[in-house]
């Protein structure tokens, strides 16, 4: 919205440049996105036509003699048709840059010199007529700079308000809070207007079908008026706002929706079909042509503003063209009304059309403001279009009870950490209405402020009037977080400073997914997934329950921007619901590697990423959270290659998957080379993390290594085989070494061979080697019960 500074001057008594202003205005939560200082008409002059006469060599040109009270009298050559001797014009001199962009130069017009313009309307960015120069009043003094005469220069601050606060969408509404702010009374605008005899419910028949549409319709009507260019003073000020100046109807309407935040609709009353209005949905294929000039198609679903015959308005978006105000109106039929703000925003979108109108009603306007706004048009057709106003209002409206809060002055306090004595002086200058009762405080909240329904509401208003920088820093009370939450926390920051450590990058995905990402990595959603009821589009349908799929269209966007060695982490929250379908939020950690993992040099040919890399990752980052027991045991996953797609186990929590991104994912996400994934809960695995490292001295007695060679069959994994071992041996195993896998010759079909080295430790003694060979003997009989295994010779 664009804030004129001199127009908020009228409501109150600015104490503020437009420069404190803007600090203030964001004290207050409005933002301000720059102020610009109107210069168009700074260096326009007023002078006054001493003489006129023909020019010798030109049938329609005038050799103008005009006086500007700065030294010699000016020869200007003009055109215009009402140019005459003794008129006060504005004058642009040579080096004036006009509003459209051009700049006057002394030039010679048929042998003769001219040395300025005479301006008209439009050459001074004001719109009205371009066939004649603007003669200005006689009161204006010859001489003088033309906008400061007029009236004519602002400062506009260019402001944006968020969703809930459409109540601010408005030079009072602006008002308003300032004078909260400043401690003034804000001055309402003058809506004093002399009615006729004729009533205006005599003249029109207004009726809601859809009451749960439009909560309220109200309607004045105003004769004999005169179609013509709106005062200068308000052209500007609609041209500052951003609004093109259309004739003086118009332009009051929109004048007084920038006021006062209600927009307003005026009808050619003797256009309207059966002289009655009606509110109600489009039917079916509807068509409507709209003052833009573009006929429009409308969904069955929007709210028109019909006659007789059909539709003469969308409601809330913009008129139609039928019953549209032209030269020829006479009688203008008023409209002030209030629509649901999620009707207009989806009639609106399915348009793809946003008015002034529509960006105003979509965030609420105030139901009880519609008659005075009729009023105040009313005001201004009167003084300007010389109008006559019909007595009365029609005004159909839905009983609507008082919105009211309790609040207690002991929680302003517990909240803002202070008391503030004057809670209720701030809420009275907002427009609320407090009552005193035993212990609290009876608040009535004004029917234009939609966004305070709760206690802490209020208190946030108090604060922001008060000056948050008022309010004194201090520390926090309360309980201190839970160890858990404590350990939750250093636990992620750890595995991030691991995995950076390993080369890898964090990245941060949408926590919302679609259909088409989790077909593309071969998912379904699951039953326990959290559907959205109103989804931004279908790509953000439901909550993510993996973070996978986000890695992976990272990894295709940049594939696509040409980087191609991707190493990314996620750790971030998934969404479910449990098992008694209330909401979870639990951590997972989520890997992906691809491309290069390290680049090649004239000294090292490089590696790629692969399987055992990011096996490796995983087992690393285990050992560094101080988590034992780590085995991967060989699984299914529709979206990993059958002969590595791993679960991840400690002791007996399935804690996540590893493994190779198969074919078909692949090519849904465009993946040039093998690409491997690896997720985890982090849920699952705080409670086997030991973060405090354990110090013990060197050991005092040898190890002995044992190797041995075993016939595996295919079906068995090395972790089964691992298992056995530690189970077996217990705490005499310190490491057990995979050295050799083959395949092949001398090895019977269905078969591999698997040689291990295991380390044996004793803490306490010395071992034999009778004991180990015992022991090693023991391991290779439980290892061929168990598993079907062979030791070879």
């Amino acid at each position: 919205m664009r804030l004129l500074y001199n127009w908020l001057g009228e409501f109150l008594s600015l104490p503020f440049s437009p420069e404190e202003l803007a600090d203030k205005l964001s004290q207050l939560g409005i933002e301000v996105e720059g102020i610009e200082r109107d210069e168009t008409l700074s260096e326009i002059k007023i002078g006054e036509v001493l003489s006129v006469k023909d020019h010798p060599n030109a049938d329609k040109l005038k050799v103008c003699i005009v006086d500007i009270k700065d030294g010699k009298p000016k020869q200007i050559i003009c055109g215009a048709p009402n140019v005459r001797k003794g008129a006060k014009v504005p004058v642009a001199l040579p080096g004036t840059v006009l509003p459209a962009g051009i700049k006057i130069e002394r030039r010679q017009i048929r042998t003769l010199h001219s040395e300025g313009m005479i301006c008209s309307e439009e050459e001074l960015g004001l719109g009205g007529d371009a066939q004649g120069i603007l003669i200005l009043p006689d009161s204006v003094n010859v001489g003088g700079n033309l906008g400061e005469e007029l009236g004519l220069i602002d400062t506009v601050l260019v402001i944006s308000v968020t969703p809930n606060r459409g109540d601010c969408l408005s030079v009072v509404g602006i008002a308003r809070e300032i004078a909260a702010l400043s401690s003034q009374k804000l001055k309402m605008p003058d809506s004093k207007v002399e009615e006729q005899e004729e009533k205006v419910e005599d003249k029109i028949h207004i009726q809601i079908e859809n009451p749960d549409l439009c909560k309220r319709y109200t309607s004045k009507m105003v004769t004999g008026v005169h179609i013509e260019s709106s005062p200068l003073w308000m052209r500007r000020r609609l041209i500052l706002s951003g609004l093109r100046p259309i004739n003086n109807i118009v332009d009051i309407t929109n004048y007084v929706m920038i006021e006062m935040g209600q927009p307003l609709h005026a009808f050619d009353y003797e256009k309207l079909q059966g002289k009655k209005i009606i509110v109600r949905c489009a039917r079916k294929k509807e068509k409507i042509l709209c003052l833009d000039g573009v006929e429009r198609t409308l969904l069955e679903r929007a709210l028109v503003i019909s006659d007789g015959s059909g539709p003469v308005a969308i409601a809330g978006v913009m008129g139609g063209e039928e019953a549209g105000v032209d030269e020829s109106t006479e009688m203008v039929l008023l409209e002030s009304a209030h629509f649901v703000p999620w009707c207009i925003r989806r009639t609106s979108k399915s348009l793809n059309l946003v008015s002034e109108s529509s960006y105003r009603f979509e965030r609420g306007v105030d139901p009880e403001g519609t008659v005075n706004v009729l009023l105040r048009a009313c005001h201004f057709i009167q003084k300007i279009a010389k109008g006559e106003v019909l007595s009365g209002v029609v005004d159909i409206k839905e009983k609507s009870a008082k919105k009211l809060i309790r609040l207690n002055p002991g929680r302003i306090k517990r909240i803002l950490g202070i008391p503030v004595p004057s809670h209720t002086s701030i809420l009275r200058s907002l427009g609320f209405q407090t009552e005193k009762r035993k212990d609290y405080y009876e608040v009535e909240i004004p029917s234009w402020r939609f966004d305070v329904s709760e206690e802490i509401d209020l208190i946030e208003e108090i604060a922001r009037i008060y000056d948050y920088d008022r309010i004194p820093s201090t520390l926090p009370k309360g309980e201190l977080p839970s160890s858990h939450e404590e350990k939750k926390r250093e636990v992620f920051r750890v595995c991030r400073d691991i995995l950076t450590r390993l080369s890898l990058t964090e990245v941060m995905c949408y926590s919302f997914i679609g259909p088409t990402l989790l077909s593309k990595f071969l998912l379904n959603p699951t039953p326990n997934a959290i559907q959205l009821d109103n989804p931004v589009s279908e790509d953000f349908r439901m909550l993510r329950f993996s973070l996978i799929p986000g890695l992976l269209k990272v990894a295709e966007e940049n594939i696509s921007r040409g980087e191609r060695d991707i190493k990314i982490f996620e750790l971030h929250s998934v969404y479910h619901y449990g098992e008694d379908k209330s909401p979870r939020e639990p951590t997972h950690l989520a890997l992906l590697i691809t491309g290069n993992w390290t680049e090649s040099s004239w000294l090292y040919p490089g590696e790629k990423a692969s399987f055992y890399r990011l096996k490796g990752i995983i087992q690393t980052l285990f050992s560094e959270l101080g988590i034992d027991s780590l085995r991967f045991e060989e699984s299914t996953h529709p979206s990993l290659a059958r002969e590595y797609s791993f679960s991840i186990w400690v002791e007996d929590t399935n804690a996540g998957l590893l493994g190779e991104v198969n074919s078909l994912v692949m090519e849904n996400f465009s993946l040039p080379e093998k690409t491997y994934i690896s997720e985890l809960s982090m849920e699952k695995l705080l409670p086997f993390v030991r973060l405090k490292k354990k110090v013990t001295s060197p050991p005092k007695y040898p190890p002995v290594m044992r190797d041995i060679s075993l016939l595996v069959p295919s079906g068995v994994s090395a972790s089964q085989i691992e298992k056995i071992i530690l189970d077996e041996a217990k705490e005499l195993v310190e490491k057990i070494k995979l050295f050799d896998c083959y395949e092949g010759e001398q090895i019977p079909k269905g078969y591999k061979s698997l040689s291990y080295s295991i380390y044996f430790r004793s803490e306490e003694r010395t071992l034999t080697d009778s004991e180990m060979t015992g022991l090693q003997e023991r391991i290779i009989r439980k290892l061929e019960k168990d598993l079907g295994l062979q030791l070879r010779s």
